[in-house]
């Protein structure tokens, strides 16, 4: 890996990600979160495998529910621990 670029890693999971259907945010630029994704996903190479495609799919619903929730509920901050 680069210093300054996307691990291989990150690349495959936002390549997955890009074939979710994901919450809508109801704030900021509805179309960020794709083109960073796109950007980040760029080169990756992705033999897809329907077991990791179902457990992402599954991991960022609930991620993705949690954080519009706490939004919601005007919680100032969210923090991710043991990210990667």
């Amino acid at each position: 890996m680069l210093e300054g670029q996307p691990s291989a890693t990150a690349q495959r999971t936002v390549a997955y990600r890009l074939a979710f259907q994901r919450l809508p945010a109801p704030f900021g630029d509805p179309t960020a979160a794709e083109r960073l994704a796109r950007d980040v996903a760029a080169g990756a190479r992705l033999d897809r495998d329907e077991r990791m495609a179902g457990y992402l799919q599954a991991r960022t619903s609930f991620f993705d529910r949690v954080v519009l929730n706490a939004l919601e509920r005007e919680v100032d901050q969210v923090a991710v621990i043991a990210a990667g």
